[in-house]
């Protein structure tokens, strides 16, 4: 094929029970007479827990009253790849060429609209207004001229709405409305940034200060920025401001060469090195690059198999070769004509030669981070809560609103000092262990010493598989202390000398497929005639593709749960051996279907907490959530359900659907829910149905509630009525949103841990709430490192009419019920469920996975999503 030329371009409620199964159609108050789902109202406060102040990373705006912004649509005759960049650079020309007489100051968006504080003048609406620009966007100069690089662009801008704040700040308006205002406030405080800094959505950055991510192969770095964005509260419109770091790529604005180089271990990539093709077709698999003789812009898909010199396609009825295509074409002479060559689709085999590409300047990295790149960043970006304060407030003071120039003009005034709030400190439950043992967490976690798991599942037949460099005697000293610790919590393991087979990643799935064969054939491989229960990895490293096959062979062809370690932690010399022996005990308990503990209700644990109002009625948790590709991808996006299988709410079941690439609403929900619903009637054995279903809904942005909200609660309500016609449960639907910027910052002792974090059980639910939805934040989980991401709990329908402290306190020791540790985490345990099993399910789909937002839809071809094995449909064998 030939060289890619083709430009590119172109209060709280009554807890008032009923007395029998009503029909909640006819009595709900969410329903509205279209028949539309309406989120509910807050129904007050909580008040239990003891309080305290805390300082918010948010500032109070205050907008001039009357304000009416005139919003204009933005037309260029040009979509060139870098969109937003180049847009932003011709609009500059724009205003440098016609904003005086346009009369405004115009704030735009990068994409197709522009905000003013009055009308301009009605002469350049309408008009095509034309700007000579070079490559970049810029002012064509003499020398773009002289090199062809000049592109004449023609910008319209119309008239299309005036924004009257006035009437939104005291009304309660559609989502859509208030979003659509949001925006406006958004770009206005963005337009002074975006000349001085590299935005990405909400947050600005500098590469000033970057610091280089991994240890080796170094290719990208971290660079530090801001986020800030407008909100809605019950106390009026905020500004939430807050630190925050992101990957660029290295060496932007050099020779895609030099960065080949780093990323190969500082060696030239060799055309023939099938293996480490591979490796840096993955590191830079989506870098935009810029070809220096025409301009034009690509992204790095692979890399050739041969020199520039070999690879040949016609041209004009002739071979040649991409070498010889160059220096005849445009006098240009590789001086590496045998290194590999970029391909620049990723569709069809187009290349270009490495040396004349240049790495496009700041540029964000997009894809995956590796293992070693994700440790770095989040080692960097793990600020603690006083030098995180201390920047927002910095940062605030820097951008001086007061004196900013758009601000002026449209009335904006945003406060130099963080708001203060009030917390509650809510009672912690109890955890309990086998005979009625339990324990009091501290600080959000807590320590077992002669406690038995609650039900304990012995482990009779298992095998190994070492993938790694220890010696024989160096696995069975680590499983002799991993039997050790297991039977210390009950779990018996008669079989101390477990079969030990070597692999490698080229055959580690047909060395599981024999271990199954031969121990499942073979009565006396079996402990009390038991087939294979468990097969455990020693990986020599952390590896996602070896990783992901060995999830799929094991969950999806042999019904056997995995459990993968790595050889750093099983080796001699290896420090808390018994902790991680603990911690890995953990997972394999839950995996083969045990209850490592269960937290006690607050009857059991604090009478000052209440329990829900239908806590001895029948009911299922259930959790969901999304993983879509990575940016550029068009695998689909994997759709996870998890529902519980027991009234202590440790066991649950789960359901994949892969679906619409980058599709956030879940197709398949109501197919998903009678399958997770299903186990839950046979673990119940229950003559009724459940009487209430309380799903916890992960990763949706406040602009997707309503659509979200429209589909899956509809979806649940006819799945209902197919699994049993006239069976109405009560639904309550929340969602769970840790893709947040607000963080708190106790003022006294009273409200921090050692750490200077909010203490878990903290929770927020006035002032700096929704004025529209009824939500709260809570701090459920202990600081590790850095500045604790409370979670934000949104609760869009509540048929169970539960009572605010009722639903906090739920959630709190829902918080406690995750299998994997022992603290209490970031969210309820069912979603942060959903959340593992969707990765599970990624990788099914052979990728290593990504999380990442909505960014339109894909037209590939969804293939379905493979069924679980039976066996492990009814465990939490993704943990």
């Amino acid at each position: 094929m030939p060289p890619s030329g083709q430009d590119t371009r172109s209060s709280s409620r009554s807890d008032k029970r009923p007395t029998n199964r009503e029909n909640i159609r006819s009595t709900s108050p969410t329903m509205s007479s279209d028949r539309r789902i309406r989120p509910i109202h807050r129904p007050g406060v909580g008040t239990i827990g003891a309080p305290y102040k805390t300082e918010v990373n948010v500032f109070r705006l205050n907008i001039k009253r009357g304000l009416v912004v005139a919003q204009y649509n933005v037309w260029m005759d040009v979509a060139p790849t870098d969109a937003i960049i180049w847009n932003r650079a011709v609009f500059d020309c724009v205003i440098s060429k016609y904003g005086r007489e346009m009369g405004v100051s115009l704030a735009y968006d990068g994409r197709s609209i522009a905000y003013a504080a009055k009308e301009m003048n009605r002469k350049y609406t309408g008009t095509k207004l034309r700007v000579s620009v070079n490559r970049d966007g810029h002012p064509a100069s003499d020398r773009d001229r002289r090199g062809g690089f000049v592109e004449d662009v023609d910008v319209e801008i119309n008239h299309a709405k005036n924004l009257k704040f006035e009437e939104i700040l005291h009304s309660t308006s559609t989502a859509s409305v208030y979003s659509e205002y949001l925006s406006a406030l958004d770009v206005v405080l963005a337009a002074t940034p975006t000349k001085h800094y590299v935005q990405v959505g909400r947050s600005f950055y500098s590469g000033e200060r970057a610091q280089d991510l991994g240890r080796r192969n170094i290719t990208a770095s971290a660079w530090r920025g801001f986020y800030q964005s407008a909100r809605f509260s019950a106390k009026g419109p905020l500004i939430n401001l807050d630190e925050s770091y992101t990957a660029f790529w290295r060496k932007g604005g050099r020779h895609l060469i030099d960065l080949v180089r780093d990323a190969n271990d500082g060696r030239d990539l060799n055309a023939s090195d099938n293996r480490a093709l591979r490796d840096v077709s993955s590191k830079l698999k989506l870098l935009k690059v810029r070809a220096d003789h025409s301009g034009i812009t690509y992204r790095v898909h692979g890399f050739s198999n041969k020199g520039a010199d070999r690879i040949v396609f016609d041209s004009d009825g002739r071979k040649i070769s991409i070498a010889d295509y160059f220096h005849n074409t445009y006098n240009i002479r590789l001086r590496h004509p045998h290194h590999p060559c970029v391909k620049t689709n990723p569709k069809r085999d187009t290349y270009l030669p490495m040396e004349i590409l240049t790495v496009v300047d700041n540029q964000r990295l997009t894809g995956t981070l590796s293992p070693d790149q994700t440790m770095s960043i989040v080692k960097i970006a793990s600020t603690r809560p006083q030098p995180r304060r201390e920047a927002a407030l910095r940062t605030i003071s820097k951008l001086n609103h007061s004196s900013d120039r758009y601000c002026k003009e449209f009335g904006l005034q945003v406060s130099n000092s963080m708001m203060s709030v009030n917390a509650r400190v809510l009672p912690t439950p109890s955890i309990f262990y086998k005979h009625g043992k339990s324990i009091r967490p501290q600080g959000g976690q807590w320590r077992t010493r002669s406690e038995k798991y609650a039900a304990p599942v012995n482990l009779y037949t298992w095998a190994v598989i070492s993938m790694s460099r220890l010696r024989k005697n160096d696995i069975s000293k680590f499983l002799s202390d991993l039997i050790r610790v297991g039977r210390g919590k009950g779990v018996e393991i008669p079989n101390s000398r477990p079969i030990v087979v070597d692999a490698d990643y080229r055959n580690v799935a047909d060395r599981m497929r024999d271990l199954k064969r031969k121990i499942n054939n073979d009565p006396k491989m079996q402990v009390n005639r038991i087939p294979l229960q468990l097969i455990v990895v020693i990986k020599d490293r952390p590896d996602a593709p070896t990783y992901n096959l060995i999830k799929r062979v094991g969950d999806l062809e042999l019904g056997i749960p995995t459990q993968v370690l790595l050889e750093k932690h099983c080796g001699p010399g290896g420090r808390g051996r018994d902790m991680y022996c603990d911690n890995v005990m953990l997972k394999i308990n839950s995996k083969i279907g045990g209850q490592n503990s269960f937290v006690g209700t607050w009857r059991e644990t604090s009478k000052a907490m209440p329990d829900l109002n239908f806590e001895e009625r029948p009911y299922i948790v259930l959790g969901a959530d999304v993983t879509h590709p990575m940016a550029g991808g068009n695998s689909p996006s994997v759709a996870a359900l998890v529902g519980s299988r027991d009234k202590q709410l440790v066991q649950f079941s789960g359901a994949i659907r892969n679906q619409t690439g980058r599709k956030e609403v879940i197709s398949e929900l109501g197919d998903m829910f009678r399958e997770v619903y299903g186990r839950w009637r046979q673990n119940f054995k229950e003559r009724h149905q459940a009487y209430s279903v309380i799903m916890f809904r992960d990763g949706v942005s406040e602009g997707q509630f309503d659509e979200v909200m429209q589909v899956e609660i509809t979806a649940l309500r006819k799945a209902c009525e197919k699994i049993e016609k006239g069976w109405r449960p009560r639904i309550t639907y929340i969602i769970v949103t840790k893709r947040h910027h607000v963080r708190f910052f106790p003022q006294s002792s009273k409200g921090q841990d050692r750490s200077g974090n909010m203490v878990p059980g903290s929770v927020v639910d006035t002032d700096i709430v929704s004025g529209r939805y009824y939500d709260f934040y809570l701090n459920s989980h202990a600081g590790i490192q850095g500045t604790n991401k409370p979670s934000k709990y949104t609760v869009l329908l509540d048929e169970n009419n539960m009572n605010v402290d009722a639903l906090q306190g739920f959630i709190f020791r829902l918080t406690h019920g995750f299998v994997r540790c022992n603290r209490s985490v970031s969210m309820v345990s069912s979603a942060y469920y959903a959340h593992l099993l969707a990765f599970r399910g990624r990788a099914y789909l052979g990728e290593d996975g990504s999380d990442t937002y909505s960014m339109g839809s894909s037209d590939a071809p969804v293939p379905a999503a493979p069924r679980l094995h039976e066996y492990l449909g009814k465990r939490l064998f993704f943990v």
